[in-house]
């Protein structure tokens, strides 16, 4: 049986819903290019350095479905995403203290798949819905 693209995409968003990141870190090539993350968080390692960061901010986290379409090789994904934020959040070029908030935002993913595993990765979200919503305040200066 040949595993299609689609089975592929859900399939990393139902095991890493499941906290299984091992399980979703299988389903990627080891030189993974993720368009989303720095050059330091690359590969099938990064991949896993991002999903623990995010689990130890939001154990709680939750991606919801909306949407899957599916051409050739790639899927896109619309989610929901929920999560409390109970422990530290810290990336790479955002570290926040745990707020105790409840976040609740739409992402956009795009996966390319080969040979049954994601080789490529985009993310689009509103990055400044997500930061409102733990209690910060961006300021601007001229």
């Amino acid at each position: 049986m040949t595993t299609t693209t689609k089975q592929v995409a859900v399939e990393q968003f139902n095991r890493i819903n499941a906290g299984d990141i091992a399980g979703a870190a299988a389903g990627m090539a080891e030189d993974l290019l993720n368009h989303a993350a720095i050059p330091e968080a690359q590969g099938r390692k990064g991949f896993v350095s991002i999903q623990e960061k995010l689990r130890t901010a939001f154990p709680d986290l939750h991606y919801k479905l909306e949407d899957v379409v599916c051409d050739g090789d790639k899927a896109v994904l619309r989610m929901t995403v929920t999560g409390t934020q109970t422990g530290p959040f810290n990336m790479a070029r955002l570290q926040l203290a745990p707020s105790g908030r409840a976040v609740n935002f739409e992402q956009i993913h795009i996966l390319r798949v080969t040979n049954g595993k994601v080789v490529e990765h985009w993310m689009g979200q509103d990055p400044l819905a997500f930061i409102r919503q733990l209690g910060l305040q961006l300021t601007v200066s001229a």
